[in-house]
């Protein structure tokens, strides 16, 4: 917003004004898919752009269908698919618990299976993103008046963590404990 207008913060520009200059954004966004791959640093973060940006100018629907095609083709962003957890947990016309919670979940494999196929030096991040995802999930439950779901995944993960028996590895990420 300031490039548009140095001297005023966006908090004080209008509705009208943001969501015009969401629309150019939108554009130049646009554009600039069509001449970057995803290989290229930065990829995310203009997808990213877009869909915030989409989220000023297109109908809910068209906004829910264009990010179900981005984590699609993006499954292992963790940028991506942390605004879609923003997106998910700020929709209101059609929140439910449930499905929120299982967008949570999603997210959680999606971390594990990048985790699993990461190399080395990025497993410490894969992991602290974990950790984030799996923080919000349990703060959203709480939140939502869940208390004893929240409580009982942290006592699962200290469990685990502590008492952590050698072949319970694949049974835990596939349990209905989660659920």
């Amino acid at each position: 917003y300031r490039i548009v207008r140095p001297s005023v913060d966006g908090l004080a520009m209008t509705h009208l004004e943001k969501r015009v200059l969401a629309d150019v954004r939108l554009s130049m966004c646009e554009q600039a898919l069509k001449h970057v791959t995803k290989d290229v640093p930065g990829f995310e973060r203009i997808l990213a752009i877009l869909l915030s940006d989409g989220s000023m100018v297109w109908e809910r629907s068209r906004l829910n269908n264009r990010w179900q095609e981005v984590l699609h083709e993006n499954p292992s962003s963790v940028l991506l698919w942390t605004k879609y957890l923003d997106f998910a947990q700020t929709e209101h016309i059609h929140f439910k618990f449930a499905s929120c919670r299982g967008t949570y979940l999603k997210c959680l494999q999606v971390l594990r299976s990048s985790y699993d196929s990461a190399k080395t030096a990025s497993k410490p991040q894969i992991a602290l993103n974990y950790i984030y995802v799996f923080l919000r999930l349990s703060a959203f439950a709480r939140d939502a008046g869940y208390d004893e779901l929240a409580l009982s995944m942290w006592q699962m993960i200290l469990e685990l963590q502590f008492f952590n028996p050698e072949d319970a590895g694949s049974e835990v990420t596939s349990c209905d404990c989660w659920k």
